[in-house]
């Protein structure tokens, strides 16, 4: 399938609704929009609901996870524009509470998966604060071209980061890299039922024109031409389909929903153990 299956942009309703079903996917939102009315979330919730889930965003600066929402089946950490090196309080507490999903994910009790900000963060909550570093050739955006390690296989993504994460790093902390390019070694990587991709899944080609226009800020920074990156984008967009969308995203989830529901109600896991990504003692 190519092109974008989800309108690229449009306001969602974010008041819990009364009666409403306890999540199946919590969308834990950075900062940041990617169009006229959606932070970063709104693509992730819109196509998640498109696949049958029942959905919650949590915007992140402005509130933490209910204790209903952090026992959800699936997580997904959405892309943002703080970087992960950056102690403000918001980001903080949510590393903090994401280390107890993560366990729950490590121990098979759930999934989670990050995008691009969201794989940094599980990176560092992991891998320690030396996993993450800037991008050694400044912005990667636009489509690009990421390789499966295992089969070979290339797929086009939507790709806008400045950061990267160390694949000497993830390989330390015994995690698994999956999916890399020429210019970002990992592109993707996984650990048990805890999955991070670099580049966007949700994002087809209108949705990633969308979100540089709406962070020009970024690519004036960097000196990218967007022009430039409309044109290469139109020339790739009929390469682009969801596949990636569905194996990274959807399938997680859905096998994490049916676990759930086939066993009692999950526990929190409670992690003493794992130090504060920011604690230089973390690093690898």
């Amino acid at each position: 399938m190519t092109g974008s299956i989800i309108a690229p942009f449009g306001e969602c309703d974010r008041r819990p609704r009364p009666g409403a079903s306890a999540p199946d996917v919590v969308v834990w939102e950075g900062d940041g929009e990617v169009g006229p009315f959606d932070g970063y979330g709104d693509p992730l919730a819109r196509r998640l609901e498109a696949a049958g889930f029942v959905v919650a965003v949590v915007p992140l600066p402005e509130r933490a996870p209910t204790a209903t929402e952090l026992a959800a089946p699936a997580h997904v950490v959405s892309g943002g524009n703080t970087s992960t090196d950056d102690p403000v309080d918001w980001l903080v507490r949510s590393a903090e509470q994401l280390s107890g999903v993560i366990d729950r994910a490590l121990a098979g009790e759930a999934a989670i998966i990050g995008i691009c900000f969201g794989a940094q963060l599980l990176a560092r909550v992991l891998f320690g604060e030396r996993a993450v570093v800037p991008h050694r050739d400044g912005l990667h955006a636009g489509l690009i071209e990421v390789r499966d390690r295992e089969s070979g296989t290339e797929h086009v993504v939507s790709s806008f980061h400045h950061h990267q994460i160390e694949r000497r790093s993830v390989m330390r902390g015994g995690g698994d890299v999956v999916m890399s390019s020429d210019l970002t070694p990992v592109q993707a990587f996984e650990m048990g039922s805890v999955r991070g991709v670099q580049f966007h899944p949700e994002w087809g080609p209108a949705e990633l024109t969308s979100a540089l226009w709406s962070n020009r800020h970024v690519t004036d920074a960097y000196d990218v031409s967007l022009r430039d990156l409309e044109a290469s984008i139109r020339e790739r967009a009929d390469r682009w389909n969801d596949r990636l969308w569905n194996r990274f995203v959807v399938e997680p989830a859905r096998t994490a929903v049916t676990v759930a529901a086939a066993r009692q109600p999950l526990r929190l896991a409670v992690s003493p153990h794992r130090l504060s990504p920011w604690t230089t003692a973390a690093t690898v």
